[in-house]
């Protein structure tokens, strides 16, 4: 899960890693979200310290890890990314 304006973790960077661990036959997925950096940050001026994560991609990224565990058997189905209040 790698935000396309990341200026921290490059996004070639992730893709390189994905391709050459499918290059050994190893499972890799990336979803790359556009118009956010680090940490799915929409504030784009501060990637490090001052983070706003983007709603819809960080509900998306969570849901799609969830999905790449339970099809491995990490994890049971269903899940829901809604959080609970206390």
């Amino acid at each position: 899960m790698q935000g396309e304006e990341d200026t921290l973790t490059r996004a070639a960077g992730a893709r390189a890693f994905c391709e050459r661990m499918q290059s050994f036959g190893r499972l890799c997925e990336i979803a790359l979200y556009p118009g956010v950096g680090h940490l799915l940050t929409r504030n784009l001026a501060n990637q490090e310290s001052d983070f706003d994560p983007d709603p819809a991609a960080a509900d998306d990224a969570i849901k799609r890890q969830h999905r790449f565990l339970a099809e491995r058997n990490f994890v049971n189905l269903p899940f829901s990314s809604e959080r609970t209040k206390p």
